[in-house]
């Protein structure tokens, strides 16, 4: 019995990029792109970023919810749909 893995957001853009995927706790991760040397070379003169977009998870309730998570979060949370409906809050 096979599970089906989940994505971030920036699965697209980590295939795009050539990252070898691999199963991480029920999710599609990267793993690897270039190779462990030219990875450390790039990360050591240029920058490097880790994708955590499949970490957090919020559950948030209140007559003061958006209001809160707009103050919070750096995305627009009026363009985020919530978990009970598919429409922004």
């Amino acid at each position: 019995m096979s599970a089906t893995l989940r994505r971030t957001p920036l699965f697209e853009r980590h295939v795009a990029a050539g990252a070898r995927m691999v199963p991480f706790a029920g999710w599609e991760m990267p793993v690897q792109y270039q190779g462990v040397i030219p990875e450390h070379l790039a990360v050591r003169s240029d920058a490097g970023a880790f994708d955590v977009s499949h970490m957090g998870q919020l559950h948030v309730e209140g007559p003061a919810t958006e209001e809160l998570l707009q103050s919070l979060l750096s995305n627009d949370i009026g363009r985020v749909a919530t978990a009970r409906r598919s429409t922004p809050c």
